[in-house]
């Protein structure tokens, strides 16, 4: 597929006057009335080799009927051999910019179309039945003016043809008459996707327009692969934007009535798309009474956000989280599940609006239509994302941790009482028998533990578990944290600067050399 010759839409900055300054105090209103005048821009905060281009801090100007238009129908326009019935499988998500003939290109995005497992758009617009109809996603759109906030009616929980249609929707007033009809420009948009499928890949490639498209595949890769990355961006053809994204794999722990397993698939001939892993068995090594009502499983997930747009008052969120591996143990929605917001909204409903509506991508700790700086600005509200899913992923590595720790002195000790009942039988001079049952107790322990060790290795080698070390388990806490906070840093600088802080490879595990 060749890339568009279609020339650039956004142009250099507008003439008309930006709205507030880069980086006021958080307590201030960010409106779309107030701003610099003639343009001017905060040169303190912007000065240095690696300042953001001054088009971020303007309000300039762009296609909305562009912006408008999900790539994928532009492209169908625009080329008359290119039309989604006639595409064959391979050519599901044609948008993606491979290049044709290009078998590097093709490699790349190879992951990405098995993802699909022939999943295709024209059956998710037609709503066909093979099509679930469970929800998977949430829509907060809006903007913000020196009236205040103005949000699109928040929709609750969408499925993944339901998103489509919604997405596909008009963003930009094209005319006159737009807020005659009460609509309303969707300057902020903030989608939150749970345990992403291949109709929901569909649903958010296919109706992006390109200014969104262009970072999609490699976004979406990185969650499918589960990669780390942690990074900012800008376009360098296409329309001029910026875009901030992390992306992490990580591991936890849980303990619930039924094995949980991820059934989605990286491609109709490999396994689940997460790994399950059953360690129910520690229980056992560790002297404990076998438990057949509950089962203890390790098992992988991802967390991916994307914020990007054209500059800080047009912009897109995008976070990807799952909550596959949760069961309903106490009857209680999960904090990321949807079924959590669906139940906010019933009691915002029933109490008149008094009772706020929180944001998910943030995991609830945040008011979804809140008026402050923080939630309304791309780099400050991507550094709250990013702190807030770290501390997510911090503490579930502290649990792991905690019973990773746990079951191996178990174990030790267990270890330690078995040798002691077979020299106490020697010493005894017990009959060979009774030395015989000892001895198998403890080649039954030996197996056991050089599989859990075998275990922890690849949970290792596939960066699954945060901070584990096979020896004795002695994670150095505070290294950790330093790592960590470190990257914030390190984050915080690139987004001040436009400096190329790209951390390739990055996941909290064995970030403490030994």
């Amino acid at each position: 597929m060749g890339v568009s010759t279609r020339p650039v839409i956004s142009t250099p900055a507008s003439t008309s006057s930006p709205l507030f300054s880069s980086l006021e105090s958080e307590e201030c209103q960010l409106t779309n009335e107030k701003g610099y005048e003639n343009g001017a821009v905060d040169k303190q905060r912007q000065g240095g080799a690696f300042a953001w281009p001054h088009r971020f801090f303007q309000r300039q100007l762009i296609s909305k009927s562009w912006e408008n238009s999900p790539w994928v129908t532009a492209m169908t326009l625009t080329d008359a051999t290119l039309t989604l019935e006639e595409s064959g499988q391979d050519d599901n998500i044609f948008f993606l910019m491979a290049e044709e003939n290009c078998p590097a290109d093709a490699s790349h995005v190879a992951p990405l179309l098995a993802f699909l497992q022939g999943a295709s758009l024209v059956q998710l617009q037609r709503g066909h039945r093979d099509v679930p109809t469970s929800n998977i996603a949430l829509l907060i759109d809006g903007n913000i003016s020196e009236h205040g906030v103005r949000c699109r009616p928040y929709l609750g929980g969408l499925s993944a043809h339901r998103l489509l249609k919604e997405l596909e929707k008009k963003r930009y007033n094209e005319d006159s008459s737009w807020d005659e009809h009460g609509l309303i420009d969707a300057e902020r948009r903030l989608i939150y996707a749970v345990d992403l499928s291949s109709w929901g890949v569909l649903a958010l490639v296919g109706s992006a327009p390109e200014s969104l498209y262009r970072r999609l595949a490699d976004f979406l890769l990185n969650y499918i692969l589960s990669r780390s990355y942690v990074g900012v961006h800008f376009s360098t053809e296409g329309p001029e934007t910026f875009a901030l994204e992390f992306s992490f794999p990580y591991s936890l722990w849980r303990t619930s009535k039924v094995l949980m397993r991820d059934h989605r698939a990286k491609s109709s001939k490999e396994d689940f798309l997460r790994l399950t892993h059953d360690v129910t068995f520690l229980r056992t090594l560790a002297g404990s009474k076998p438990d057949s009502e509950s089962f203890d499983g390790i098992y992988s997930s991802h967390i991916s956000c994307i914020v990007t747009g054209y500059d800080q008052y047009r912009w897109t969120g995008i976070l990807l989280c799952e909550t596959w591996f949760e069961s309903d143990n106490i009857g209680l929605p999960t904090p990321d599940s949807i079924e959590r917001y669906e139940q906010e909204r019933e009691d915002y409903d029933a109490f008149c609006g008094v009772v706020g509506l929180s944001d998910p991508l943030c995991r609830g700790k945040g008011v979804m239509f809140d008026s402050t700086t923080t939630m309304w600005r791309p780099r400050s509200y991507f550094l709250r994302v990013l702190g807030v899913r770290l501390s997510q992923i911090y503490k579930e590595s502290q649990v792991l941790y905690s019973y990773i720790d746990k079951s191996t002195k178990s174990i030790v000790r267990q270890h330690q009482h078995l040798l002691q009942r077979l020299l106490k039988s020697v010493r005894d001079d017990q009959t060979p028998t009774g030395r015989a049952d000892v001895l198998s107790e403890l080649d039954n322990l030996e197996e056991g533990r050089t599989s859990w060790l075998t275990m922890l290795e690849v949970l290792v080698s596939y960066r699954l578990v945060q901070y584990a070390v096979l020896s004795n388990f002695n994670a150095d806490d505070y290294c950790y944290a330093q790592h960590l906070l470190a990257i914030c840093r390190g984050l915080e600088f690139a987004l001040d600067h436009n400096s190329p802080f790209i951390l390739e490879g990055f996941t909290p595990t064995g970030i403490c050399d030994p």
